[in-house]
């Protein structure tokens, strides 16, 4: 969530990346802002510093899975983990009912606004819109019996059934 007026010193700040190394990505970045290519090397290279490579490839997989594409399949147990640390984390079980799981994981207020959200296809489950209530089934795990709920945009929960 980095500016685009502040990026650049960012990178230098808070990067190993050398001067030219640094020009080059905003060259690129200054060409099409709206990829935001230099906030996404920013948010890698500050995540492999502190974390380690593996954890900030983790980091860009996940991101990628949840803002990109909706193949929910490919996150393995360690990436389910970094959801879970990152985001709400719902208990439930095979039978529960969606409106139940959005009350219970603070992503409706009540189940009169969680049937309106389903209505209004306002919500995914692991990638997939949800049109009506949805009784939760053993075939929606994807990893660590797990699954991921989203409302809207940017707002996720894990599902741990």
């Amino acid at each position: 969530n980095v500016e685009d007026d502040s990026v650049e010193e960012y990178l230098k700040i808070y990067t190993l990346l050398d001067r030219d190394e640094v020009e080059k990505l905003m060259n690129e970045f200054q060409d099409n802002e709206d990829m935001r290519i230099a906030q996404k090397k920013l948010a890698y290279e500050v995540t492999k510093t502190v974390h380690g490579i593996s954890q900030a490839n983790s980091a860009v997989k996940v991101t990628e899975i949840l803002f990109e594409s909706s193949d929910y399949s490919g996150l393995n147990t360690d990436e389910i983990d970094l959801l879970k640390d990152a985001f709400v984390s719902v208990e439930a079980k095979e039978g529960d009912h969606l409106i139940e799981i959005l009350t219970a994981g603070n992503m409706a207020s009540s189940k009169g606004e969680a049937r309106r959200l389903l209505e209004q296809k306002a919500i995914k489950l692991n990638g997939e819109t949800i049109e009506a209530d949805y009784a939760i089934k053993d075939t929606d795990k994807i990893a660590q019996n797990s699954a991921v709920l989203k409302k809207g945009k940017n707002n996720f929960a894990v599902i741990t059934l």
